[in-house]
């Protein structure tokens, strides 16, 4: 509990001291800092950090003792055992694991509040204090999966509706449940 507190804090303090909702480059700057502290906090945390966390270690190192076409007969969706597999290539740490996770996540995040929030310091206080900090370093399928929806936010937005649709198809070969977000396309 006290880390989150510790990052609430730096992420008002910065706010005051950058004053970023003034200008697009203090804006990138101030969610650098903030989303590469929350990276490094992610990236950092031990495995037993979320009850789910430890499911998807202990998945990374099955997945990867699996012959690879042995690896695709496991409960988890395609795009997370091909990701799996890549990273198993370059080292079968757990950490290495985590670290690539918050990696994806986290800059994701801080990206999508960059393009779409007014007031990047509310966002990103809201994002540790609604409780969804936590729970992108625990349901790290779900996480990526949101992540990946939020860059496609763009084209929906664009009306790039074919890019859109392959950013959730994307999306759900890490969580089969993101493919919902392609009611958002008549709904926009």
């Amino acid at each position: 509990m006290g880390i989150y507190i510790i990052a609430l804090l730096a992420i008002v303090i910065l706010g005051f001291l950058i004053n970023p909702n003034n200008t697009p480059k203090k804006r990138k700057i101030y969610l650098i800092i903030v989303f590469g502290m929350l990276t490094i906090i992610s990236a950092v945390r031990s495995y037993k950090v979320g009850i789910d966390t430890e499911q998807f270690v202990n998945a990374f190192k099955y997945i990867n003792s699996l012959p690879f076409i042995n690896s695709f007969n496991v409960r988890y969706e395609v795009g997370f055992v091909i990701f799996c597999r890549i990273l198993g290539i370059f080292s079968d740490n757990i950490q290495f694991f985590i670290i690539a996770i918050s990696l994806i996540i986290m800059p994701l995040i801080g990206r999508f509040i960059y393009k779409n929030s007014n007031d990047v310091v509310m966002s990103s206080i809201l994002f540790i204090t609604l409780n969804q900090y936590a729970m992108y370093m625990n349901a790290s399928r779900q996480a990526i999966a949101i992540a990946i929806i939020l860059f496609g936010y763009d084209f929906l937005k664009d009306n790039k509706f074919i890019k859109y649709v392959l950013c959730v198809l994307l999306a759900s070969l890490f969580h089969q449940t993101a493919i919902i977000m392609l009611v958002l396309i008549p709904l926009r």
